[in-house]
């Protein structure tokens, strides 16, 4: 199993590699936040498993030197709440958030996907402070016109156009998309492979061909991108029918999403299967 793992694990690599280089990430940082993520994954497993995690036992289980292990296990806290320390723009999509609630809940659309015109002071402000607390009003609202996702209508009002952000800058496209989409779905795989799990498997599917002509190619990619919209839309429309928008509630959430891609690679490259993989459960 481990060499086959190795192999899949230095494909992946490659393009993580690509973008990190292009972001000036260094080896060097990459390894400390690589060293630190491998205690912090070995003391949960201890955890689960009700076993002792002394430097020792981390050591051997990761393959780190113990006196590496007895150092960074004290910067481990600090590591786990990484996030709490972000600031409100990095990492979290405030601007993808307000599109979202803009366009799914009650007290700002007729029906969901049908947002209303908002005015600029009261309405659109009361929408921001709800979904992108603590970001100034102003600013979300600066960004969220200059990317063209948020226009003035006639009246004067503020409309969206559609109901997704993207960033303007590609650091924060690339931040973005290791939040959400590459450690969502690094999290499913996780959860999916876990030998001592009880409860079932998420849902990871894939779908892809390779024998699609290059000359069909801008077709498909295309006709895809309408699908996997419509799709996405349908199913911010479904969560947002269970949504708690309580603050005061937020103890008691979870987190749940669908992640949507799409790929184009050439087959000459990198072979892709033509199926659709069962679950993993």
């Amino acid at each position: 199993m481990k060499p086959n793992v190795l192999r899949a694990l230095a494909r992946v690599l490659l393009p993580i590699a690509t973008f990190l280089l292009r972001a000036g990430v260094s080896y060097k940082e990459f390894e400390a936040l690589a060293k630190r993520a491998y205690i912090h994954s070995a003391l949960e497993e201890f955890s689960r498993r009700n076993r002792d995690a002394s430097s020792t036992r981390v050591s051997v289980f990761t393959g780190l030197p113990r006196r590496e292990v007895s150092a960074l296990k004290n910067d481990i806290e600090a590591f786990s709440s990484v996030e709490d320390s972000q600031d409100p723009w990095v990492g979290i999509n405030r601007p993808g958030d307000v599109l979202t609630g803009w366009f799914t809940d009650p007290g700002f659309s007729e029906t969901p996907g049908s947002p209303n015109a908002l005015n600029s002071n009261a309405e659109f402000a009361l929408l921001a402070k709800k979904y992108a607390p603590g970001v100034p009003v102003r600013a979300l609202l600066s960004e969220l016109i200059s990317s063209g996702v948020v226009r003035y209508d006639s009246d004067g009002k503020l409309v969206p156009s559609q109901r997704y952000f993207v960033p303007k800058a590609d650091a924060d496209k690339l931040t973005t998309s290791l939040n959400f989409n590459l450690y969502s779905l690094a999290s499913t795989i996780a959860h999916n492979s876990d030998p001592i799990r009880s409860e079932q498997g998420h849902i990871e599917r894939f779908v892809g061909s390779d024998r699609i002509p290059v000359t069909y190619a801008d077709t498909v990619r295309s006709e895809l991108r309408e699908m996997v919209e419509r799709f996405s839309y349908e199913i911010d429309d479904f969560l947002a029918r269970y949504e708690e928008r309580n603050a005061s509630a937020r103890a008691h959430l979870t987190n749940v999403g669908v992640g949507l891609f799409y790929y184009e690679q050439s087959s000459y490259e990198e072979k892709t299967p033509h199926a659709d993989h069962p679950d993993e459960s």
